[in-house]
């Protein structure tokens, strides 16, 4: 916001300390109604992303980027855990599911095209355990069964 009223501070040759005392006063009032809060929304993104198939490190990372404090972002992560213990297995299973990479490949892959498969999940943050669980499932239905959801629901 602050941006904004330097610009227009600048295109309307006005004083930008005064926008900058509204945005002051506007941000304490939400804050102290509730309606800002930093926690909330870091768990609602890692939540959000969790279910687009970002690994917990891409979460951090967006969360980072997003001007989040660490300690919020790891107390998010650890909310979206205790929920779901299998958050990263699943958004993995997600992420493969759009890339259509191991079983989700449209032919049978090969032990090259597999190294391929892991290597971008790798490079998405996932762990290798993860990676492992992911690309060494043998049916959809192991790796169902593994993640504990229903992937054909989605």
């Amino acid at each position: 916001m602050l941006r904004r009223v330097h610009r227009s501070a600048e295109h309307h040759n006005t004083n930008p300390e005064e926008g900058i005392a509204i945005i002051e006063v506007l941000v304490a009032r939400f804050t102290q109604m509730g309606l800002l809060d930093d926690k909330q929304f870091a768990v609602a993104r890692a939540r959000s992303y969790s279910r687009r198939g970002y690994s917990v490190r891409a979460i951090q990372a967006k969360l980072i980027e997003r001007g989040v404090p660490i300690d919020i972002i790891n107390e998010a992560i650890k909310i979206q855990e205790k929920d779901d213990r299998n958050l990263e297995l699943k958004a993995a299973i997600v992420f493969s599911r759009k890339r259509q990479l191991g079983l989700y490949h449209k032919t049978s892959i090969g032990p090259e095209k597999k190294k391929k498969d892991m290597a971008k999940l790798a490079r998405a943050g996932f762990t290798y355990k993860t990676v492992q669980q992911v690309m060494g499932a043998y049916t959809l239905e192991e790796l169902e069964e593994v993640a504990g959801v229903n992937i054909f629901d989605k």
